[in-house]
């Protein structure tokens, strides 16, 4: 590939096979330099990162979860998802913004497979973490609390959705995204 890094040039020659089958022209370059920073930490020994490299790192875990959820490659997900926390966990902590994120993530895995009551459990430590981070009047706690709606009507609680989460949550986001 003209113009791509010598490690993303190794990593897709070199790597293992889920590399090796990216078609170049239709892959996300951010998968394609994932994969690559991936291989390059993995050869150098440095998969667990501090600093910039630790942000970079769980970044990438979980854009390589996002293409593995595309593909309903639910197993890759969680496994590149428990890395990506691995990573928050020692970096941010447990109350941090990639926390929140990751919680959505564990959250719409658990939904694509079926698992409504642990989606349900996800999404309420979602919520928890969001407020603790950003307040219960920020728009990312509304939005949070729209997801635990979504996932209380998923585990067949639709009065307490209707009722408890999702009122609340458009009032919030009215309140503060207009």
């Amino acid at each position: 590939q003209p113009g791509c890094p010598l490690h993303i040039q190794i990593a897709l020659t070199q790597g293992d096979e889920s590399v090796k089958q990216v078609e170049l022209n239709t892959a996300s370059s951010n998968y394609i330099a994932g994969m690559g920073m991936l291989w390059k930490f993995q050869q150098t020994g440095k998969t667990k990162n501090v600093g910039f490299e630790a942000e970079l790192s769980w970044k990438l875990w979980l854009g390589l979860a996002q293409m593995h959820f595309a593909k309903a490659h639910y197993s890759d997900v969680e496994k590149c998802l428990e890395e990506a926390k691995e990573v928050v966990l020692k970096q941010f902590g447990e109350v941090s913004a990639p926390m929140v994120q990751l919680h959505k993530h564990f959250a719409n895995l658990s939904i694509a497979l079926g698992r409504y009551p642990q989606a349900q459990r996800d999404a309420l430590t979602m919520l928890e973490v969001c407020k603790k981070v950003y307040g219960d009047g920020h728009p990312e706690s509304g939005m949070a609390q729209r997801h635990v709606g979504s996932c209380f009507t998923l585990v067949g609680k639709y009065e307490e959705a209707l009722k408890e989460w999702f009122p609340p949550a458009r009032e919030l986001l009215k309140k503060t995204m207009g």
